[in-house]
């Protein structure tokens, strides 16, 4: 359990806001739990998701992409935006994202609406993906306002959120530590990539001006 060595290395975060998993569940859960959180703090929040183990470096290119972000989940307000490495050679250990049309009435550069998301490919498919120009790898770094990533849950794995929706309702309860281990621990672990970004259909790509690397 991490939770508290993130306590000691931020300091500034109140505690109680630093949550860990208490089993693991794959990504799709943990995000659903930070969400309705978050959602029970700001029914409005826009929530960013970041793996831990990614280096990103050029804080100020990292921000403006952020707030272009922002900008288009503020344009449609159920958009779901993630961000495209531009490929420097034919990875085979990352998921691809297609771009589709370039969004070109958002005033925001480098975003375009995702055609698909490609999982982790051969080689000779993630050749061809380089050479297409078409595909960015999946950073993994998403963005979206909590209510949009619950709903989406609700409607492609209701199983999950019955258990998450138990977790919510004991919030601000002396019972929320027991709920939590006890519903947690009852879901079926599934990627958010499988469970929402593959099925969503208002998804955006933003290709990162940001230096990335994921160890």
């Amino acid at each position: 359990n991490l939770v508290e060595d993130v306590r000691s290395q931020l300091p500034e975060v109140p505690p109680e806001q630093i949550v860990g998993e208490p089993q693991k569940r794959d990504t799709a859960a943990c995000i659903a739990l930070a969400a309705s959180l978050i959602y029970h703090a700001d029914p409005e929040a826009i929530m960013l998701v970041l793996p831990a183990d990614h280096v990103i470096s050029t804080d100020s290119q990292f921000q403006d992409c952020m707030s272009n972000a922002v900008k288009l989940i503020e344009q449609s307000p159920d958009r779901i935006v993630t961000f495209g490495i531009r490929p420097s050679y034919a990875a085979e250990s990352f998921g691809y994202i297609q771009r589709g049309d370039q969004l070109s009435d958002s005033g925001i550069p480098g975003a375009f609406k995702v055609a698909s998301f490609r999982e982790k490919p051969n080689r000779e498919t993630a050749e061809m993906y380089l050479t297409s120009g078409n595909y960015d790898w999946n950073s993994g770094i998403f963005m979206w306002r909590a209510s949009t990533i619950l709903n989406a849950l609700r409607d492609f794995e209701p199983e999950m959120m019955r258990h998450i929706d138990e977790i919510s309702n004991a919030m601000a309860t002396p019972g929320f530590e027991n709920t939590l281990l006890r519903e947690f621990e009852k879901i079926d672990g599934r990627s958010i990539d499988y469970a929402v970004m593959e099925r969503y259909d208002d998804v955006a790509v933003i290709e990162a001006t940001f230096t990335w690397d994921d160890v």
